[in-house]
């Protein structure tokens, strides 16, 4: 059983954390951890850069010089002091060692032959590198001609660690072609990083020719075009918001002696903005608009006031309306930040969305017609996104060529939700006749039933993707009853997945629907149930089914919050009541502990990139502990409680 007032406690002090954490302006901005990739990456490209400057005519002066060399003094140092213990860096402070931020980080200490500083770090870097098994097994972990594994390469051939040989070639001749034949080619999944695709085949072409003749003549000539049309092929600069992305553009340009290229002042000076004081850079400079989307999610859950909150006209402002998006889909999407550099996305525009459909169902009131616009553009956006497969991708509409434009389990059930939330709010619930809807963008409606007719027919195209993606989600579980995310995953997990996160976010998905009794539904809270942890909670560093030494046993804030979550819609399911109830004690103690506070590095599984963000596990706590206490509100027929900004 759950003590419902600890637990009611835990949710005080969860819910105290994030309210506390609004910033002036009314949303949340977060605390993204810093990262040795990312500072690794910075740090190649201050070298480069430094190093190339000098060799030519002005464009940058000492004093400009000489703040680069600070930076990378900085990075360097905090880098030698993360160092683990076998003697390799993770992509976190609290990550075990992987080979690809190894690599980086030793080409960073190779390119600017500054003494590492600690008695030898270098050695035993190089022997983590090799027991890992070098360059064969990077590939084979990434893909052999993945951005990120010729990213990782290339790095080390310009610290004169590995043969050019070694390195896939990237073209780089299909910039000059259209877009719509970019899209025929497969392309479009990878335009939002055009600039470090592009940077990084040419300088792989100047060092290493291709055998075959047509293709050296056709890149030949290509080459001067495509660092020309560079500029144009990134609208709205959208490298440069990832920090890793924009420190491999400008290094490879760096390389080929184009330090006065416009993508290289550009990616200067956003490290310059997003270095931090000791002396590290963390991916991205932050996840404002997710963050604030979350916790408006879970401060919701728990059947607070959001409507009183001050975020609402800053999360409207953040929806990407410039129609020089990449994606040839009308504007409407939101990115991860309020960054005009930020990429729309399926996960953050369908959680935005959400968001605001919770604003209307608490305040119905609030700028209705503003908001119910926004909505309507954001989810217009996400239809357009949808593959043909019946899922949604991340990034880009595609054929799953790339892991940005291929279908993933997190971002259908998220736009499954937001989808089914908003359609319950254009529907009236008692005669299920279409409600009226704002279309100013779409048509210039003569007399409202031309409008109702236009509603009707966003209607139908919501019905029809709701069938796509629950398609999907049934082709995309396992034999096992999971469901495997790409958003989030597990670095402690077998093979780095994201199994319970998936899971989690697939039965978050039936439950919308109403169909959190079907097989496929159970079949996931069965699985789910299977792998609960010892100590109550899930992931982390625990698996029941290969368990590891006890002091390793320890359960994860985010993991344990998705599945109490994902097990509330078990029913009367007294097995999954059990499961639920040990998860909810362990989520309420280590609330109380102060636990909810430790971030863990929960990342993107398709890049093998991991981060953590300090916001994350306060708002899963605040969603998990909020929801049960709400349906034990409405079990005992309790009033909403009041929203202030007090514990």
């Amino acid at each position: 059983m759950v003590d419902l007032d600890r637990l009611q406690r835990a949710y005080d002090v969860a819910r105290g954390d994030l309210i506390a954490a609004v910033t002036p302006d009314g949303h949340w901005h977060g605390e993204l951890s810093s990262s040795p990739t990312a500072t690794a990456t910075a740090v190649c490209a201050l070298s480069l850069v430094q190093r190339h400057s000098a060799q030519g005519p002005g464009g940058f002066t000492d004093a400009e010089s000489d703040a680069w060399g600070r930076l990378i003094f900085a990075g360097l140092r905090w880098l030698a002091d993360r160092q683990n213990a076998d003697g390799g860096w993770g992509d976190t402070d609290c990550s075990p060692s992987n080979l690809a931020t190894t690599i980086l980080v030793r080409a960073a200490f190779s390119l600017t032959a500054v003494p590492a500083g600690h008695a030898n770090l270098l050695d035993r870097a190089r022997a983590y590198v090799q027991q890992a098994g070098g360059t064969s097994t990077l590939k084979k972990r990434l893909g052999r001609s993945s951005l990120w594994s010729v990213s990782v390469m290339t790095c080390s051939a310009l610290a004169g660690q590995i043969a050019w040989n070694d390195i896939p070639s990237l073209p780089f001749e299909w910039t000059a072609a259209p877009r719509s034949w970019r899209r025929a080619l497969g392309r479009a999944g990878y335009e939002y990083a055009t600039a470090t695709q592009v940077a990084l085949g040419l300088v792989r072409f100047a060092h290493r020719r291709p055998l075959n003749p047509l293709t050296n003549l056709l890149r030949r000539f290509a080459r001067q075009p495509a660092l020309d049309t560079l500029e144009q092929l990134e609208p709205g600069g959208r490298t440069f918001e990832a920090i890793p992305l924009a420190s491999l553009a400008v290094m490879s340009l760096a390389a080929l002696n184009q330090v006065h290229h416009p993508l290289v002042r550009r990616g200067i000076d956003l490290l310059l903005t997003t270095a931090r004081p000791d002396g590290s850079w963390p991916v991205t400079a932050n996840l404002a608009v997710r963050n604030t989307a979350q916790a408006l999610d879970a401060l919701a859950a728990g059947g607070e006031h959001i409507s009183q909150l001050d975020c609402l006209a800053w999360l409207l402002a953040a929806q990407q309306r410039d129609p020089r998006s990449s994606a040839e889909v009308a504007p409407g999407g939101w990115g991860w930040s309020e960054s005009e550099h930020a990429l729309p996305n399926s996960l953050d525009t369908a959680g935005v969305s959400l968001a605001l459909a919770h604003w209307i169902d608490n305040d119905a009131e609030a700028d209705t017609d503003r908001l119910r616009e926004a909505a309507r553009c954001g989810l217009e956006w996400l239809l357009a996104k949808q593959n043909d497969d019946g899922g949604w991708p991340l990034l880009a509409r595609g054929e799953g060529r790339c892991p940005f434009d291929r279908s993933t389990t997190d971002a259908t059930a998220r736009a499954i939700e937001a989808l089914v939330a908003w359609r319950r709010l254009w529907t009236a619930s008692d005669t299920d006749e279409v409600a009226t809807l704002p279309f100013p963008t779409v048509v210039a409606a003569p007399d409202a039933r031309v409008e109702t007719a236009a509603a009707g027919e966003l209607l139908a195209r919501i019905s029809a993707a709701l069938t796509g993606g629950l398609s999907y989600l049934a082709a995309q579980q396992q034999p096992d009853g999971r469901w495997l995310a790409n958003s989030l995953g597990n670095p402690h997990q077998p093979r780095e997945a994201g199994a319970l996160c998936g899971t989690a976010r697939a039965l978050a998905a039936y439950q919308a629907l109403g169909l959190e009794k079907s097989q496929a539904a159970q079949r996931g809270l069965a699985w789910l149930v299977g792998r609960q942890n010892r100590d109550g909670g899930w992931g982390g560093r625990g698996d029941a089914v290969q368990p590891r030494r006890k002091r390793e046993l320890v359960s994860s804030v985010e993991e344990t919050a998705a599945a109490c979550e994902a097990l509330m819609s078990a029913g009367d399911n007294v097995a999954a009541d059990e499961v639920l109830h040990a998860g909810l004690n362990w989520l309420v103690d280590a609330t109380i502990d102060g636990r909810h506070r430790e971030p863990s590095p929960l990342g993107l599984t398709f890049g093998h990139l991991w981060y953590y963000e300090r916001l994350y596990p306060v708002a899963a706590a605040v969603l998990a502990l909020g929801s049960y206490l709400s349906r034990a509100r409405r079990a005992e027929t309790h009033p909403k409680i009041a929203l202030h900004s007090g514990a």
